[in-house]
C-alpha cells in the first residue's frame, strides 16, 4: 500500500503579533519613563526601547525575518519538514 502525499500548511503573518509587541513596547517605555532617574536617562531609555519596537514591529509581527516558518509538511510516516521564507528545508520527526 502506497503513503498517502504529505499534509503541507502554510503559515501567514500573525494579526495579533503587532498590537501584542506595541503594547509591550508601550508598557516597557512607561516603565522606563517612571524610573527614578534623571529625565535624559529615562528619555534616552524610553527612546531605545521605541527604535527596538519599530525594528520588532517592521521585522518579527510581519514575519518577513529569513528564518520565519512559511511551510510545514507532515508525512504519513511521522516526518516534518519546515520551509524558511529564504527557501531553507529543515527535516525532522514528529
Amino acid at each position: 500500500m502506497k503513503n498517502p502525499p504529505p499534509l503541507p500548511a502554510e503559515i501567514m503573518p500573525s494579526r495579533i503579533a503587532g498590537p501584542l509587541i506595541a503594547a509591550g513596547v508601550v508598557a516597557s517605555a512607561l516603565l522606563v519613563a517612571w524610573l527614578p532617574a534623571e529625565w535624559w536617562w529615562r528619555a534616552a531609555g524610553s527612546f531605545a526601547i521605541g527604535v527596538y519596537g519599530v525594528w520588532l514591529l517592521r521585522s518579527l509581527a510581519g514575519a518577513t525575518t529569513p528564518r520565519s516558518v512559511v511551510a510545514i509538511e507532515i508525512a504519513a510516516d511521522l516526518r516534518a519538514t519546515f520551509t524558511e521564507r529564504d527557501g531553507r528545508r529543515v527535516e525532522g520527526s514528529v
